[in-house]
């Protein structure tokens, strides 16, 4: 894979490989997508978290009870 990065971006990467900080050009750009998925998949809870309480305000819930009952159907657990 290449990558074209903007000259701001490519002195960033270049620099922090100067610094010490990565070995390699490529430890820089593997640790920056590792911290954009994890950032991605944060943004991604909180949209989650978000509907949960959507759904909880418009009356879209079950009682425990019900959701007990369903848990143990699903898995073939008998009491």
């Amino acid at each position: 894979m290449t990558v074209e990065l903007p000259e701001n971006l490519d002195s960033f990467v270049k620099a922090q490989v100067r610094s010490g900080r990565f070995a390699s050009e490529q430890e820089v750009m593997a640790e920056a997508v590792r911290a954009l998925k994890s950032r991605l998949e944060q943004v991604d809870a909180v949209e989650a978290i978000r509907q949960g309480i959507a759904d909880v305000d418009a009356g879209h819930t079950v009682s425990l009870e019900d959701f007990e009952d369903e848990v143990r159907r699903t898995l073939g657990i008998a009491l």
